[in-house]
């Protein structure tokens, strides 16, 4: 027996069911076959059942290209968007008041052995806090600046576990709302603290070694084509052209403390430092 649903759609009468008539007229055997009051061939309904079945599978392929097609596009907008607002993304460094630097020295397995930490004021670059925190039990492998762990101030020096200290350097960012890390090639205490990744990280390097930047930097100094000197853009280089007779001491908090001064000896509007966002 024939269903409802192709009489139906046959017949074009999709809202009325048909009568047993009409499906009695289905099966019978005659040439001349009746759906509602429409009288086929048997030639004819085999016809219209192959292009009934042709339409319905079209429809269904419009239908998932469609579906494909819009979801091809959904995705790509998000892309887009997504793509823009990171573009778009504005760091207001004119709105913040402090900012922190560190420094850390690491042992002869690339463990870190020390920690030096200064807060400051943005716009006269003065040292508000320090934090100096010796990482026990890792400074006791040693490292090629071990000689120099503690000539620090006592006040200023804590020998505690690294996760002591890294409580102690997030409670004092805390207490002073600072959510902005500076460092000279500030990649490699970004990769030794992860840690500390959510704040907001600085490379000091990435502007005083270039030329743009960097009124210390003369003509007769070897600069690449983005301005950044060819060699010799150590902390010890570039403080030193920016104040003759230095000498780097290679201890954390000594060396957070000359970062600092680079920043301050620059003269250069904070603002500047969002073009050496690390993250």
């Amino acid at each position: 027996m024939a269903s409802k649903a192709i009489i139906n759609m046959l017949s074009g009468k999709w809202q009325k069911d048909p009568t047993e008539e009409e499906i009695k007229a289905w099966n019978n055997d005659s040439n001349d076959i009746f759906v509602g009051n429409i009288k086929y061939t048997k030639e004819e309904l085999d016809r219209l059942k192959k292009k009934s079945k042709k339409t319905l599978s079209k429809s269904n392929s419009i239908k998932s290209n469609s579906s494909s097609k819009m979801d091809k596009n959904s995705k790509q907008l998000n892309r887009n968007t997504n793509n823009k607002i990171e573009k778009n993304k504005i760091y207001k460094f004119h709105d913040i008041s402090k900012i922190a630097v560190l420094d850390t020295e690491t042992t002869w397995t690339d463990q870190v052995m020390s920690i030096g930490i200064v807060i400051a004021d943005v716009e006269t670059k003065r040292e508000i806090r320090s934090e100096y925190y010796i990482i026990s039990p890792e400074y006791e492998s040693g490292g090629m600046f071990s000689n120099t762990l503690f000539d620090t101030p006592k006040k200023k020096t804590k020998v505690l576990s690294r996760e002591e200290a890294i409580e102690g350097i997030e409670s004092l960012l805390d207490e002073e709302a600072v959510s902005t890390i500076f460092a000279y090639n500030a990649s490699f205490d970004y990769r030794h603290l992860p840690e500390l990744a959510s704040y907001t990280w600085v490379d000091i390097m990435k502007i005083a070694a270039y030329k743009q930047y960097n009124r210390a930097i003369t003509d007769d100094m070897e600069c690449c084509l983005s301005g950044r000197l060819k060699r010799g853009y150590g902390v010890e280089n570039i403080l030193g052209m920016l104040k003759p007779r230095y000498r780097e001491t290679h201890n954390a908090y000594f060396d957070a403390i000359d970062e600092l001064e680079i920043v301050k000896l620059l003269e250069l509007d904070i603002d500047v430092y969002e073009n050496a966002i690390l993250n």
